[in-house]
């Protein structure tokens, strides 16, 4: 039996994908589409083009979007310009918006990556997030619960990326700081002086590389917490961040997590100048995820469990995000619905209605889908 969750304590902003527009980009050499303010299902073969819908979409957020494609690769091959375009509108209580970003010609005649918004330029993608954020869910991801910690950092990061938009930059200056550290400490003598300015640094950075990542996995293992039963028979979840580092620094004083992390910096010079390697910090994190009911750890569940796990992560991060973000999410969820059981389906097609939210899913059969009949719009490519 599916359990609405708690009303949201505030009214956030509707948010509605109401057109897109591709030029040029992977499949679509031009292509328009009009959508109402409400859900929409693309239903096709495979390879008609249903995630490359999804993907464009997805790149209106900071990131590389949900195949983590670099820009060079998304133009379509036949006009073999390289140069690509997608656009959206936006609507919710306000006036339409819209924003589009691209590979163009400068008038140097190189190519480079442009975001605009209303028609006005904007330093980067990362603007876009004061108006829209998106969460994504694809079939890359189902064995993500059991693949490679770093994988599931990066999971973790877009996770966080959706609450913290300076998260990405914050995490990249982390990473040059370790390489630059490293390189230090490879001298035969270290100047002193420099590896304590690089620690002082890489410390502050670290810092908030874990407090970024721990809010969002604090409040989505509140969520979680609170609403054990909500869509059942998807699974109760337990989520936490789990390294010598995480350790550390939850037990730690908040005004001296930065003083002593840079300690932990100075004490493991000489282990890491031996390895050629940085032994701790916010890169060496793990996320864990526990199936409640069967007291098990996501990796030594079942492939279906691990997939409804992920599922109650996502649900929970999109209430998340409906509770502390001004504006509704947009919800982008890839062939969803493929290999959930039908208890498992329809709890995920209620939830997902529950939630208000603009959703739009892709699968080869639209029967999957039967449910949202009149609450959505269905596109057959």
């Amino acid at each position: 039996m599916t359990h609405s969750p708690t009303t949201i304590p505030h009214t956030p902003e509707p948010r509605f994908i109401t057109k897109l527009g591709l030029q040029g980009f992977r499949s679509y050499p031009q292509q328009n589409w009009q959508f109402e303010p409400k859900n929409v299902v693309i239903t096709g073969s495979n390879g008609a083009g249903k995630t490359n819908i999804l993907e464009a979409i997805s790149l209106f957020v900071p990131g590389r979007g949900l195949r983590r494609a670099s820009p060079a690769n998304l133009p379509n091959k036949q006009g073999n310009t390289g140069l690509w375009a997608a656009s959206i509108t936006i609507e919710g209580s306000f006036l339409p918006l819209q924003m589009g970003t691209g590979v163009e010609r400068n008038s140097a005649g190189q190519k480079s990556r442009i975001v605009h918004i209303d028609g006005e330029i904007v330093p980067s993608i990362a603007d876009c997030a004061q108006h829209i954020a998106i969460v994504w869910l694809t079939p890359d991801m189902d064995r993500l619960l059991r693949d490679t910690p770093a994988e599931r950092r990066k999971f973790l990061d877009r996770l966080t990326l959706s609450l913290f938009p300076n998260h990405a930059s914050i995490l990249q200056k982390y990473e040059k700081l370790v390489q630059s550290r490293l390189r230090v400490l490879s001298d035969y003598a270290p100047d002193a002086a420099w590896l304590y300015a690089i620690e002082r640094e890489l410390a502050a950075a670290a810092v908030q590389v874990y407090e970024n990542r721990s809010s969002i996995i604090r409040l989505i293992g509140e969520h979680l917490a609170a609403h054990k039963n909500d869509y059942a028979p998807l699974p109760s979840t337990q989520v936490w961040l789990e390294s010598e580092y995480d350790s550390f620094m939850q037990d730690a004083p908040i005004d001296s997590q930065e003083a002593q992390t840079l300690e932990l910096f100075t004490q493991y010079r000489a282990k890491d100048a031996k390895a050629g390697r940085t032994h701790i910090g916010p890169h060496t994190t793990d996320i864990c995820v526990l199936h409640e009911q069967k007291h098990c750890l996501a990796q030594d569940s079942s492939t279906g469990e691990q997939k409804a796990l992920l599922l109650r992560l996502i649900l929970a991060h999109i209430q998340v995000l409906t509770a502390k973000l001004q504006f509704q999410p947009i919800v982008l969820l890839d062939e969803v619905c493929a290999h959930l059981d039908p208890k498992r389906r329809a709890a995920t097609l209620e939830a997902l209605s529950d939630l208000g939210v603009q959703t739009w899913l892709t699968g080869t059969e639209p029967m999957l889908y039967n449910a949202w009949e009149g609450k959505a719009k269905f596109i057959e490519l």
